[in-house]
């Protein structure tokens, strides 16, 4: 076995055991433990299995006691600021971000003599963002919070990335001057240019597209919900993160153009290096920048390449400068995606190259290295995926013989663009024109795929997860039971196949009968999913303060009981925390129908909302008067606005009937729309509310409590610095004799209804 494997595989794995597993402070002991097993393995030091238990115990030990020492030397003191209002010294380390809302934010590097030399991501909500350069240096009043939490959990996202505070930027803030040495920050500015000359160069419509291929980022992609939605769920992620595929392309560009393997080499080494500097030293990037490197120094001095030496040395250095990076999805998607590369890819090409029209056809050669590629990297990327996700994107494998050949292209060629449009931009701007023409490809065959049925198989509590065991467990059967002949997939693959058909027929049946009314657990915000059996309503769909997206919750909980249609999509109005995910549930599902008030949006999301629906052919319902609807069994009422004052005041009420079961949804809707409400119609006594405003003392006043009566509340609420819910509601309800349900304490919220009861 190879020494350097054993020792990373002892090192992660301890690293995998004090982050998802140990409590801190178990890991002295724990690295006690195996430094004590390693003393055994001396007695077998001359066996070749001795050995390899030898290297890994001992890096294991030095896994613990590393992480341990790191969270004291870089996580702790950090931590300790959460809270504090401190006048700081620091450097800017990038760029401010000014985005859509008015908000900057960079990372600083705090200088202050007494406090942790650390990096800290400063959001700035001053009405006039200071705008910073890579080296600048402030004096400014920071409030800090803790990056190991967001929304009152616990994240690793941050300290994932080497970030353990958060700050927010006060009015008391002052320029001061320069790092002498800011000149070795010089690859942010390489980035920041060619990011620009790419929303620059390139049509509009690709533009975003363009950016992220060519520079990892990802921000404007976004803001383009269907076409990053559609990349997802095609299962085209990959192609946008920063990876090794980025630089083989580049060698391979490099090689053609110069003809020569050595100049290639020399050229591009450091190429990568500036590479690796210029995408910020992303866990993929450097994965892929060190394997590169070790490939192109194996011939010069003449040593074979060895791809799991080169991942292993990639491994160790990325865990041993931040430990906490084993947390950070990127770097565990990377090093799968690799590990299945070099465990399986070979043999599938192989296997595929027994057929003589693939070896003799330069094309088929082609597209069998593109199968057995895509292949090797969702056998271990798979399982992740769904973990992290809930979703398993079906089409991976088609996306990329349609799609791959075509990013390759633009990815080498928009380099080019962006790099000669910083010296002659008609030159840059010519390129990227005809560059634009694949990308529109890509475009559309990434949506095309994603409309496709069952585009993404939904994994979270349903039937599905276990068909995915399945899969593994089959093809691992089938391999070790094929002793020396040759392995056919054929067989395994059609069972696999009868069993998903198997799990796609038994989710309609496994469908509570009757009608289910569920509060989606979506940060602080609102999403109320009412299904039927043949039916599925949503009333809202938007979130705050969570790492997810309020549409990727509704997609993941429709989808996991095999739905793909939303009839009527209902928004009480058009904040955030009611409407933030509406895009993203647009583009991800057909939705046939949207309701919404005519005037109840002070955020901006109309005019992407119409557009999106037109785009789609989703109809589009503006509701000026009271509207009654009939969906399956049950009778829906959508009030007007009743108020005048903010959008809270200008959205709908929603009251639904399902035989003598009855509930009621008012939105943001205040007291005192509540009180024109019941003085306008006679309500009935309700089973359930769905309480005003996340449980906001303003709302679920005492009027509207008796004239409805409710038997039980549903408080969609999540971590806010509001005080939802309130303790006067709260009180209240208890008053009034009401059940009360907290998604902030439930997390997915249900009743459900039987037809009997109806």
């Amino acid at each position: 076995m190879r020494r350097l494997f054993a020792v990373a595989a002892g090192y992660t794995a301890a690293l995998v055991l004090a982050h998802y597993v140990l409590p801190l402070p178990r890991l002295l002991q724990a690295a006690a433990f195996a430094a004590v097993l390693s003393v055994f393995c001396l007695l077998f030091r001359h066996h070749r299995a001795g050995l390899c238990a030898l290297a890994v115990l001992l890096s294991a030990a030095v896994g613990f006691a590393w992480t341990r020492a790191h969270y004291e030397i870089c996580v702790s003191p950090a931590d300790e600021l959460a809270g504090e209002t401190v006048t700081v010294c620091a450097m800017a380390l990038d760029y401010t971000s000014v985005y859509g809302d008015g908000y900057g934010a960079n990372e600083l590097l705090l200088c202050r003599d007494g406090l942790p030399r650390t990096r800290v991501l400063v959001y700035d909500y001053t009405d006039e963002p200071l705008i910073l350069s890579p080296g600048d240096i402030i004096n400014a009043e920071l409030k800090f919070t803790s990056a190991l939490e967001r929304g009152g959990e616990a994240t690793d996202y941050y300290s994932s990335r080497g970030v353990y505070l958060r700050a927010s930027l006060r009015e008391h803030r002052e320029l001061t001057g320069r790092w002498s040495g800011s000149f070795i920050l010089f690859p942010r500015t390489v980035a920041r240019a060619i990011r620009e000359q790419a929303l620059k160069l390139f049509p509009t419509d690709v533009a975003p597209l363009a950016q992220a291929l060519i520079t990892g980022e990802k921000s404007e992609l976004n803001l383009d919900v269907r076409t990053s939605s559609a990349i997802k769920t095609a299962g085209l992620s990959h192609v946008i993160v920063v990876s090794g595929m980025h630089l083989a392309f580049l060698l391979g560009a490099l090689r053609l153009i110069t003809g020569r393997r050595r100049a290639a080499a020399a050229i591009g080494m450091p190429l990568i290096v500036v590479f690796m500097a210029v995408t910020g030293f992303t866990p993929s990037a450097v994965r892929a920048g060190i394997m590169q490197l070790l490939l192109l120094l194996a011939p010069l001095l003449r040593r074979e390449n060895d791809p799991v030496t080169s991942l292993s040395a990639a491994a160790l250095l990325l865990l041993l400068v931040n430990p906490q990076a084993i947390g950070s999805l990127s770097l565990q998607l990377s090093f799968s995606a690799m590990a299945g590369i070099m465990l399986v890819t070979p043999r599938v090409y192989a296997w595929l190259m027994r057929a003589e029209k693939i070896r003799k056809s330069r094309f088929l050669r082609g597209m069998a290295g593109t199968v057995s590629s895509t292949i090797g990297a969702l056998l271990l990327t798979t399982p992740l995926t769904a973990l992290s996700f809930g979703y398993v994107p079906m089409y991976s494998l088609l996306t990329n013989l349609l799609c791959m050949w075509a990013m390759s292209l633009c990815f080498v060629a928009g380099c080019a663009a962006c790099v000669l449009g910083l010296v002659w931009p008609p030159l840059g701007a010519a390129i990227a024109w005809l560059t634009a023409w694949p990308l529109r490809y890509v475009v559309f065959g990434v949506r095309f795929v994603a409309r496709l049925p069952c585009a993404a198989l939904y994994t979270r509590g349903n039937l599905a997860a276990w068909w995915l065991v399945f899969v593994y467990v089959v093809f691992a059967l089938s391999y070790l039971a094929k002793g020396r002949r040759p392995f056919r997939p054929v067989l395994p693959l059609c069972a696999c196949v009868v069993a998903l058909a198997a799990v796609t027929l038994l989710q309609v049946p496994l469908r509570e009968q009757g009608m289910t009314v569920t509060a989606l657990d979506v940060g602080q915000g609102q999403c109320i999913a009412v299904e039927q059996e043949s039916s599925v309503m949503l009333i809202d769909c938007g979130g705050l303060n969570t790492m997810g997206n309020a549409g990727d919750t509704a997609c993941a909980w429709l989808g996991a009981q095999g739905r793909r249609r939303v009839d009527l999509l209902v928004l009480t109005h058009l904040h955030a925390d009611h409407a933030n995910g509406v895009e993203t549930l647009l583009s991800r599902m057909d939705v046939a129908c949207l309701a919404m008030p005519e005037d109840a949006d002070d955020a901006g999301y109309t005019e992407n909302i119409v557009a999106l629906c037109a785009e789609l052919g989703t109809e589009l319902l503006y509701i000026r008067q009271d509207t009654s609807i009939r969906l399956g069994e049950l009778d829906a009422t959508l009030f007007a606005p009743l108020g005048s004052a903010g959008a809270n005041e200008r959205g709908l009420i929603f009251l639904g009937a399902y035989g003598d079961f009855e509930f009621l949804v008012t939105g943001d809707a205040d007291a005192s729309t509540e009180r024109i409400l019941t003085k306008l119609y006679e309500l009935p006594d309700i089973e359930l509310l769905v309480a005003g405003h996340h449980g906001s003392r303003y709302s679920t006043g005492v009027e509207l409590l008796d004239d409805c009566r409710p038997d039980m509340a549903f408080i969609s609420v999540g971590y806010n610095s509001y005080g939802h819910p309130s303790g006067e509601v709260l009180e209240r309800l208890t008053q009034y004799g009401v059940e009360v349900r907290r998604t902030d304490l439930e997390g997915n919220i249900s009743i459900t209804v039987g037809k009997s009861d109806g």
